[in-house]
C-alpha cells in the first residue's frame, strides 16, 4: 500500500486500524473487463500508415540572411500492407528539387504545399526496402528558427513541425533512426539527437560538417539541431556524456541552472528500474524559443529564459524545466504517444515525474504542494473547458493546440497519482517500470499503460481508467461527521454531489481518514463508491480532530462540517503539510477574529513559505492595523516569494504606507521577481514622478522579466517619453517576447496614430512570428487606413503564416 513515511511525524501513539475494501459485488459495481485487456470507451483514430520508415540520412545548410533552408535527404522504408509504387511524405511548403533512386535513377514526383508523393520505378512488396534521395529547399517559417541578433539556429518538431524543413512521416506513430550532417560556420557549434559521429572540413575553410547519429529509434518530431556559437559545459551521468550548451557569457547560470541534473537521472532510473536510454544527454538554451522546453531525444533545447542570476531564483529556478524535460526521456521519447489525443503520456507522466523528483530531492512536503498544484489546474480547467483527459478533438490544423486546455499536463499527472494512491508504492513503481520496459521504442495509448498496470496488480482497472481518463471531472465530496458517545463510533457520510450523467462519472476512490482522540491517532482505510455512503468508525474515545483524505492524495473539492476553529487549528498545527494547506483554504473567504487570527500566525510563524504566501493573499481584504503590521514585518521574510505577496497585501492594506517601502525594495532586494513587482506597487497610480523609474527599468541588461514589468507599467502612461522607451524595446536586437510586449503596450497607450506607425514599420520583420503580432496589431487599431496597408502588404509578402495573419486582419475585426 502507500508509503506511510510522513505519519511517523507524529508524536502521538499510533493506532493503525483498517477497513478492508468490500468485494465490488457488495458495491454494486461489476468488473468491467478481463485484466490484461483493457477496451476503452472511446478511440481516437490513429493515423494510417503505408509503410514503416526505418531511417533518414539528412544532410543541411542555411543562408541565414535570406531564411534559406537547403537539403538533401535519403530515406529507407519498407511498405506495409499492400505493394505499392509511391510513397507520400508530409512536407510543408518545401520545394522538392530532384528524386533519385538508391542507384541514381531520377525519380518523378509531384508536390503541394502539405506533401510530395514519390513514383517509384516498380511497385515494392511489404517487407522490401525502398531507398530515394530527395532534394528540396524551403524558406521555413515554423519548424526551423532563425535568430540573427544572437546569431543561433534551432530546431521544434513538436506537434507537426519537422514537415516544415524535412520531406519525412510526420506523425508520432511511428520510429526511426536517423542521422543529421549540418554545414555550419568554422566558429560555430551544432548540436544534434544521438552521438557525435565526427567533424568533418566543409566544402572551404569557412565551413565544417557536423555529422550526428541517433542510433536507436525515435519518432521525427523529435529531431533537432541548434547551431551556434556556444559554450558547452561538460558534466557526466555513470559515464554517460552530459552536456549544457550555453552563451559564453552563461556560464555561471549554465551551472546553476542545469548542474543538478546527473543527480535528476540517477532519481528517475532508480524509481523507474530502466536506466537512462540513450547515448547521451544534452541540455541547450536557446533566444525567442515558442515554448518553455522540448525533449528532443537526448538534445533537450530550452528557453534562454531559463537561465537566471542567482538573484532570480527560486522564482526563476530552471530545476522544474530541467526535471520535466528529462523525464521525457523515458516517457515521451522512449515511449511515445501514438497520437495527440493521448497527449497525456508524454506530457501528464512527465509532469508527475517532476513532482518526484521534488519528493526525492526536496522532501515531501515539497512533493504534496506538487500535487496539491496539480489538482488545483486540473480542477481549474473543467471549469472553462470540460472535457475527458483523452481527447483528439480540436480546432484547427495543429494538434499543438490539444497540449493547452490545462487537462493533459496537471491531470495526467494526477491520475498516476491516483494509481500511486490505489495501488501503493511498490505495485506502482514496478507497474511504471513494466510500462516503459513492455512498450520501449514503441508508440502507446492509454491501453498500454492500463494493460501494463493490470498485469503488474493482476487486477482489473477498467473502472479506474474509464472514470479518470475518459470521464468528465473530478469528486466533489461532502463530509459531515455524528458522534455515538454510547457506541463510540463516529458516523462519517460521504456525498458526492458532483452531476452524475454518462459523460461525469459517480467517482470510486480510496481515502485515508485519520482521527485523533485524547490518547490515540487512528486511520481507517474507506472506499468511496456511492453517491452518498455512512461509514461507522469505531475509536477508543471521542474525536478530537478529523482529518479526510490524509495526504492530501484525491483530485477532487472535499467540503466539510468543520468550524472555523477546527479548521484554524489544523492549518496551525497539523503536521501533515496537505491538512493545512487543505484547512487554510478553507478558511479563504472567512473573515471572522479566528480566521483573521490564524493568518497572521501563519505569516509570522509557518515554516513552509507556501503557506505563508497565501495567508498573506487571503489577508489583503482583512483591514486593520494588526495585519498591516504583519504584513510590513513579511517584506523582510527570507523567501522571496513570501516577500512579493507582502508587498502586494500592504498595497491593498495601506496604500500610502506601501510606497516608501516598495521603491526602497525595487532598488535593494536581491531577488529579481521581488524588485519587479515592488516596481509595480510604487508606480502603480502612473504619476509622472514614478516615470524617469520605469524607464530606466526598461534599460539592456537588466533582466529581462524587469525590464517585461516596466513595459507593461509604461503602456499605461500617456506620455510620449514612454511610448519612446517602448519603441526601443521593439527594435530586432531585443528579445522577442519583449519586443512583443512593448508592442501590445503601444497600442494600450491609444495614440492610435503612432501605434499604426509602429505595427506598418514591422509587417515585413524578419522575424515572421513578430512580423504576425504587427499585422495583428495594424488590423485591430489601424481602421481603413490601416486594411489598405495589409492590401498592399499581402501583394508582396511570401511567408505563408504572415499571409494568412493579414488574410485574418482583412476579413475580421482582428485578432
Amino acid at each position: 500500500m502507500i508509503s506511510r513515511a510522513v505519519l511517523r511525524l507524529f508524536a502521538l501513539a499510533t493506532l493503525f486500524v483498517s477497513i478492508a475494501y468490500p468485494p465490488l459485488a457488495a458495491q454494486g459495481v461489476t468488473a468491467q473487463g478481463v485484466v490484461g485487456e483493457y477496451t476503452p470507451p472511446r478511440v481516437w483514430p490513429v493515423r494510417a500508415r503505408s509503410f514503416d520508415l526505418l531511417h533518414q540520412r539528412i544532410a543541411v545548410k542555411f543562408d541565414v540572411p535570406h531564411r534559406l533552408v537547403t537539403g538533401e535527404v535519403t530515406s529507407r522504408l519498407t511498405p506495409l500492407g499492400a505493394a505499392t509504387d509511391s510513397i507520400r511524405f508530409d512536407a510543408g511548403n518545401l520545394t522538392i528539387d530532384a528524386a533519385t533512386d538508391a542507384a541514381g535513377h531520377s525519380l518523378r514526383f509531384r508536390y503541394d504545399t502539405s506533401s510530395v508523393t514519390i513514383h517509384l520505378r516498380k511497385k515494392a512488396a511489404p517487407g522490401d526496402t525502398v531507398v530515394f534521395t530527395l532534394r528540396y529547399h524551403t524558406v521555413p517559417e515554423r519548424g526551423i528558427y532563425f535568430v540573427p541578433r544572437r546569431g543561433v539556429i534551432w530546431s521544434q518538431g513538436e506537434a507537426t513541425e519537422t514537415r516544415n524543413w524535412i520531406p519525412t512521416y510526420d506523425a508520432s506513430n511511428d520510429k526511426a533512426t536517423w542521422e543529421f550532417l549540418v554545414t555550419a560556420d568554422t566558429g560555430e557549434s551544432v548540436l544534434s539527437n544521438g552521438r557525435l559521429v565526427e567533424v568533418l572540413p566543409g566544402a572551404d575553410a569557412a565551413h565544417k560538417v557536423w555529422h550526428w547519429s541517433q542510433e536507436t529509434p525515435a519518432s521525427t518530431y523529435l529531431y533537432s539541431i541548434v547551431v551556434g556559437r556556444l559554450t558547452i559545459l561538460h558534466d557526466q551521468w555513470r559515464g554517460i556524456p552530459v552536456e549544457y550548451w550555453v552563451d559564453p557569457d552563461s556560464v555561471a547560470a549554465g551551472w546553476r541552472t542545469f548542474g543538478e541534473t546527473p543527480s535528476m537521472i540517477e532519481t528517475y532510473s532508480r524509481v523507474l528500474g530502466v536506466n537512462f536510454p540513450w547515448a547521451k544527454y544534452d541540455q541547450s538554451v536557446i533566444p525567442d524559443f515558442t515554448y518553455g522546453g522540448m525533449e528532443n531525444v537526448s538534445a533537450t533545447t530550452q528557453t534562454d529564459l531559463v537561465l537566471h542570476t542567482a538573484g532570480g531564483e527560486p522564482e526563476q529556478s530552471g530545476r522544474g524545466l530541467a526535471a520535466h524535460e528529462l523525464a521525457h526521456q523515458w516517457f515521451g521519447d522512449l515511449t511515445t504517444t501514438a497520437t495527440w489525443a493521448h497527449a497525456w503520456l508524454n506530457e501528464g507522466l512527465t509532469t508527475y515525474m517532476e513532482s518526484v523528483h521534488e519528493e526525492k530531492s526536496r522532501g515531501w512536503p515539497a512533493a504534496q504542494l506538487n500535487w496539491w498544484g496539480q489538482q488545483q489546474q486540473a480542477m481549474g480547467a473543467d471549469v472553462n473547458n470540460p472535457r475527458p483527459l483523452v481527447w483528439g478533438k480540436y480546432e484547427g490544423d495543429d494538434p499543438i493546440a490539444l497540449f493547452f486546455s490545462g487537462h493533459i499536463y496537471p491531470k495526467g499527472a494526477q491520475v498516476a497519482h491516483q494509481l500511486r494512491r490505489l495501488l501503493g508504492d511498490s505495485v506502482f513503481w514496478a507497474g511504471m517500470h513494466r510500462f516503459l520496459t513492455d512498450n520501449a521504442y514503441k508508440p502507446v495509448e492509454t491501453r498500454d499503460y492500463a494493460i501494463a498496470f493490470e498485469k503488474t496488480c493482476n487486477c482489473d482497472l477498467d473502472w479506474f481508467f474509464n472514470q479518470w481518463a475518459y470521464g468528465i471531472g473530478y469528486p466533489n465530496v461532502m463530509v459531515t461527521r455524528h458522534w455515538d458517545e454510547a457506541g463510540h463510533v463516529l458516523h462519517l457520510t460521504v456525498a458526492q454531489t458532483q452531476a452524475v450523467d454518462s459523460t461525469h462519472p459517480l467517482f470510486r476512490f480510496p481515502v485515508t481518514v485519520r482521527i485523533v482522540t485524547r490518547d490515540s491517532v487512528v486511520r481507517k482505510e474507506i472506499l468511496v463508491s456511492k453517491p452518498s455512503e455512512t461509514f461507522d468508525l469505531a475509536l477508543p474515545g471521542a474525536p478530537l480532530s478529523v482529518r479526510f483524505d490524509e495526504g492530501g492524495w484525491l483530485l477532487g473539492k472535499v467540503s466539510t462540517d468543520f468550524t472555523s476553529a477546527e479548521l484554524a487549528e489544523m492549518a496551525r498545527h497539523d503536521l501533515d503539510f496537505s491538512a493545512r494547506i487543505w484547512a487554510l483554504n478553507e478558511l479563504e473567504g472567512k473573515h471572522d477574529s479566528v480566521a483573521a487570527e490564524t493568518r497572521r500566525f501563519l505569516v509570522l510563524n509557518e515554516s513552509q513559505w507556501w503557506l505563508r504566501e497565501q495567508a498573506l493573499t487571503q489577508m489583503a481584504e482583512d483591514k486593520g492595523p494588526a495585519n498591516v503590521e504583519a504584513s510590513h514585518s513579511a517584506l523582510r521574510d527570507p523567501d522571496s516569494r513570501v516577500r512579493v505577496a507582502a508587498l502586494q497585501t500592504l498595497a491593498a492594506l495601506d496604500s500610502a504606507g506601501a510606497d516608501a517601502p516598495a521603491k526602497e525594495m525595487a532598488q535593494s532586494d536581491p531577488n529579481v521577481a521581488v524588485r519587479a513587482t515592488a516596481l509595480r506597487v510604487y508606480t502603480r497610480d502612473h504619476s509622472a514622478n514614478a516615470l524617469p523609474d520605469l524607464v530606466a527599468a526598461t534599460a539592456v541588461g537588466l533582466p529581462t522579466g524587469f525590464r517585461q514589468t516596466a513595459a507593461n507599467v509604461l503602456g499605461k502612461y500617456k506620455d510620449s517619453r514612454a511610448t519612446e522607451a517602448l519603441e526601443r524595446l521593439t527594435v530586432s536586437t531585443e528579445p522577442r517576447n519583449l519586443r512583443m510586449e512593448a508592442l501590445n503596450d503601444v497600442v494600450k497607450q491609444g495614440d492610435s496614430a503612432r501605434a499604426t506607425a509602429l505595427a506598418t514599420k514591422y509587417l515585413g520583420d524578419y522575424d515572421p512570428l513578430f512580423a504576425v503580432a504587427a499585422v495583428r496589431a495594424l488590423a485591430r487599431i489601424g481602421g481603413e487606413t490601416g486594411k489598405a496597408t495589409l492590401r498592399a502588404a499581402l501583394l508582396k509578402e511570401t511567408r505563408v503564416t504572415v499571409r494568412a495573419a493579414i488574410q485574418a486582419g482583412l476579413n475580421g475585426p482582428g485578432m
